[in-house]
């Protein structure tokens, strides 16, 4: 009984967990200022084949967003797709380049979410930071996970690099 107990344990704790793969590609100067304002701009929607998951830039957005307010007093998900030069602000820029959204509880395929971070001055133009996040959930699950689960956790801690 206390095996079946242990292998069950096992299973569980196992199936709960979720993997991060965060490779900070380039980072400039440093860290940067919290008195410059934070613009986020809206990324498009994740896909993945032909299936394009609805609402997922938003998703994104607000997700980097709740990590910057952490830091900067001022941040603001926009929608123009360009930085303006001259402005003491920091211009973050998201593609959503994998986005795979399944039922893992019935068919054992986990969520998985691959995204490129990368963060200028828009006063200069200049590329401060970039990287790229891959995430995948949880092989064994109750199901209701979904691909923006895996957001907040890698996201939090590359921001918290980016100010420290």
């Amino acid at each position: 009984m206390k095996k079946a107990l242990f292998v069950v344990g096992l299973i569980v704790f196992v199936g709960g967990c979720t993997s991060y793969n965060t490779e900070i590609t380039k980072d400039l100067n440093g860290t940067l200022s919290k008195d410059y304002p934070v613009k986020i701009q809206l990324p498009a929607n994740g896909q993945y084949d032909q299936i394009v998951y609805e609402k997922s830039g938003q998703m994104m957005a607000n997700a980097l967003k709740t990590a910057f307010k952490y830091y900067a007093s001022d941040v603001s998900i926009v929608t123009n797709k360009s930085m303006q030069l001259g402005h003491e602000s920091y211009f973050v820029t998201t593609d959503l380049l994998h986005w795979e959204d399944r039922a893992t509880e019935w068919s054992g395929r986990r969520d998985h979410i691959t995204i490129q971070i990368k963060v200028f001055d828009e006063k200069t133009k200049t590329l401060k930071s970039s990287t790229i996040i891959k995430g995948a959930s949880s092989w064994f699950t109750f199901g209701g996970d979904h691909p923006q689960n895996l957001l907040e956790n890698p996201v939090n801690k590359y921001v918290e690099t980016l100010y420290n």
